[in-house]
């Protein structure tokens, strides 16, 4: 795009530019990608699944975060989690760019800012909206968003600049708070650190399948001196997982959420999950006769000011700064009563 304005190079002239550009491309996806081409039939399997996966027709517990999501919506509002404020202004130069050069019908400037609309509406019909999908336009859109700023300030000088500064200043603070999630200790070092603190060897803990278990490994002990067990959770609800729970509910001495990956979802399917959100609620309500005895949490800070950001997408959150907790069993039920309780009406 730079040598096209820096350069005014013509429609014709940019075709072998263009070609030059595939080829670049094509060949350094053959050198860091080597394998596609040497077991092509492997790679083909792989990209049958994702495909499925990403369209929805192949139905798995990771994505169901996603029904009944609004395409294009929620990749919008994360976009706002993605990349501040400043997401507002690049999505708006965005379309005023894309509609502004095909009324002027500047050819060079359409084949630029096509890319990212016609990545968008393409990608954003998905099923599945995973937040790393939309980077691949993050560079066109923010400098749409630029320009915009910057056409504003031709024809408004004053409040031009000051929107700059605005955006500037706001973009700063949030990458500012954003990385201060790295300068303090991640949540599940801080989880299992209590647990070896707090919990005594041979402890029974219950945690959750599809996601870390807890403890980790550390310095300071190691799973091993405990018995755990991981929760299927993701499995089907009916009438033998009401006992599954309750069986192990009423042996085990803790129980750990290492992410909202489980809850954050399935309190929102009461269709498909209705006994798992009943389980959920009781458990967070402490009416199952466990007790919350501990809770780590790590949101974008600043000045002592928290933002917090459970309601982005999943995995903007559980990899690096999942909120965490660990419920203690103070009462011990027996299996029965937890089985009335969860059936309950």
């Amino acid at each position: 795009a730079i040598l096209f304005v820096k350069k005014k190079i013509s429609v014709k002239n940019s075709t072998g530019y263009f070609l030059l550009i595939v080829m670049g491309g094509f060949l350094t996806f053959c050198l860091f990608s080597p394998y596609t081409f040497l077991n092509y039939s492997k790679f083909m399997e792989s990209m049958h699944y994702e495909n499925s996966v990403v369209l929805g027709t192949n139905p798995v517990v990771y994505t169901l975060q996603f029904l009944h999501t609004p395409s294009y919506l929620f990749q919008i509002k994360n976009m706002i989690w993605q990349l501040g404020l400043f997401a507002t202004v690049a999505i708006v130069g965005t379309l005023v760019t894309f509609f502004k050069e095909i009324r002027k019908k500047h050819w060079l400037f359409i084949i630029f800012i096509s890319f990212p609309v016609l990545y968008f509406l393409y990608v954003g019909s998905w099923y599945t909206k995973f937040n790393r999908y939309m980077i691949p336009i993050f560079p066109f859109i923010i400098i749409c968003g630029a320009n915009a700023l910057y056409l504003i300030t031709k024809r408004y000088h004053r409040f031009g600049h000051v929107l700059i500064g605005v955006f500037v200043l706001a973009s700063g603070i949030y990458a500012t708070a954003f990385i201060s999630i790295y300068t303090r200790e991640q949540t599940r070092i801080s989880t299992s650190q209590w647990i070896y603190s707090h919990i005594p060897d041979n402890s029974f803990i219950l945690s959750e399948h599809w996601d870390d278990g807890q403890p980790i490994p550390l310095t300071e002990g190691s799973p091993d001196k405990y018995q755990t067990l991981s929760l299927a959770i993701y499995d089907q609800d009916n009438d033998n997982k009401v006992t599954y729970y309750a069986d192990y509910l009423s042996q085990a001495d803790y129980l750990t959420i290492s992410s909202r990956r489980l809850y954050g979802t399935l309190l929102h399917l009461p269709d498909r999950y209705p006994l798992t959100k009943r389980y959920y609620e009781l458990l967070f309500s402490e009416k199952l006769g466990y007790q919350k005895v501990a809770e780590f949490s790590s949101y974008p800070q600043l000045f002592g000011v928290s933002l917090n950001d459970d309601t982005s997408e999943e995995t903007f959150q559980v990899y690096d700064h999942p909120k965490t907790f660990i419920f203690k069993n103070t009462s011990h039920y027996s299996p029965d009563k937890i089985k009335a309780i969860l059936q309950a009406k």
